[in-house]
Protein backbone atom coordinates (compact mmCIF):
# COMPACT_ATOMS: atom_id res chain seq x y z
CA UNK A 1 0.00 0.00 0.00
CA UNK A 2 1.19 3.48 -0.82
CA UNK A 3 1.39 5.90 2.10
CA UNK A 4 1.15 9.58 1.16
CA UNK A 5 1.94 12.39 3.56
CA UNK A 6 2.07 16.13 2.98
CA UNK A 7 5.21 18.11 3.73
CA UNK A 8 4.16 21.58 2.65
CA UNK A 9 4.03 22.24 -0.21
CA UNK A 10 4.82 18.70 -1.40
CA UNK A 11 2.92 15.45 -1.23
CA UNK A 12 5.40 12.69 -0.47
CA UNK A 13 4.37 9.12 -1.35
CA UNK A 14 6.20 6.24 0.31
CA UNK A 15 6.05 2.94 -1.59
CA UNK A 16 7.01 0.06 0.71
CA UNK A 17 8.23 -3.25 -0.68
CA UNK A 18 8.64 -5.80 2.13
CA UNK A 19 10.41 -8.40 -0.03
CA UNK A 20 12.51 -6.95 -2.80
CA UNK A 21 13.74 -9.67 -5.11
CA UNK A 22 14.59 -8.31 -8.55
CA UNK A 23 11.88 -9.83 -10.76
CA UNK A 24 10.13 -8.71 -13.92
CA UNK A 25 6.83 -8.43 -12.01
CA UNK A 26 8.41 -6.19 -9.37
CA UNK A 27 10.13 -3.88 -11.85
CA UNK A 28 6.89 -3.60 -13.87
CA UNK A 29 4.95 -2.75 -10.69
CA UNK A 30 7.55 -0.15 -9.65
CA UNK A 31 7.49 1.53 -13.06
CA UNK A 32 3.68 1.72 -13.15
CA UNK A 33 3.45 2.94 -9.54
CA UNK A 34 6.00 5.70 -10.08
CA UNK A 35 4.47 6.81 -13.39
CA UNK A 36 1.03 6.92 -11.78
CA UNK A 37 2.28 9.01 -8.84
CA UNK A 38 4.27 11.38 -11.07
CA UNK A 39 1.05 12.40 -12.87
CA UNK A 40 0.17 14.90 -10.11
CA UNK A 41 3.32 16.85 -9.24
CA UNK A 42 4.92 18.29 -7.23
CA UNK A 43 5.95 15.09 -5.53
CA UNK A 44 9.02 13.41 -4.18
CA UNK A 45 8.65 9.64 -4.50
CA UNK A 46 10.36 7.42 -1.93
CA UNK A 47 10.66 3.66 -2.36
CA UNK A 48 11.34 1.63 0.75
CA UNK A 49 12.84 -1.85 0.35
CA UNK A 50 13.44 -4.55 2.91
CA UNK A 51 16.71 -6.37 2.23
CA UNK A 52 16.16 -10.07 2.73
CA UNK A 53 19.81 -10.97 3.32
CA UNK A 54 21.52 -11.07 6.67
CA UNK A 55 24.08 -11.04 8.34
CA UNK A 56 25.81 -9.19 5.47
CA UNK A 57 26.90 -5.59 5.93
CA UNK A 58 26.71 -4.72 2.22
CA UNK A 59 23.87 -5.34 -0.24
CA UNK A 60 24.28 -8.07 -2.86
CA UNK A 61 24.53 -7.50 -6.62
CA UNK A 62 20.79 -8.18 -7.30
CA UNK A 63 19.97 -5.41 -4.81
CA UNK A 64 22.29 -3.04 -6.70
CA UNK A 65 20.51 -3.90 -9.95
CA UNK A 66 17.08 -3.25 -8.42
CA UNK A 67 18.25 0.05 -6.90
CA UNK A 68 19.74 1.11 -10.24
CA UNK A 69 16.52 0.23 -12.07
CA UNK A 70 14.41 2.05 -9.47
CA UNK A 71 16.37 5.29 -9.46
CA UNK A 72 16.09 5.41 -13.26
CA UNK A 73 12.31 4.76 -13.11
CA UNK A 74 12.59 7.68 -11.84
CA UNK A 75 12.21 7.45 -8.07
CA UNK A 76 13.57 10.38 -6.12
CA UNK A 77 14.85 8.50 -3.09
CA UNK A 78 15.47 4.84 -2.23
CA UNK A 79 15.61 3.54 1.32
CA UNK A 80 16.87 -0.01 1.84
CA UNK A 81 17.31 -1.69 5.18
CA UNK A 82 17.26 -4.92 7.04
CA UNK A 83 15.72 -4.70 10.49
CA UNK A 84 18.64 -6.41 12.22
CA UNK A 85 21.55 -4.76 10.45
CA UNK A 86 22.42 -1.40 8.89
CA UNK A 87 23.44 -1.96 5.24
Amino acid sequence: DTYITTVEPLKVPLLPYPRSHHTKELTTHIKHAINSLKQKPPKIIILHFHSPSQPHYLPHTPHHALANYTIHSPADFILRHHPHLVQ
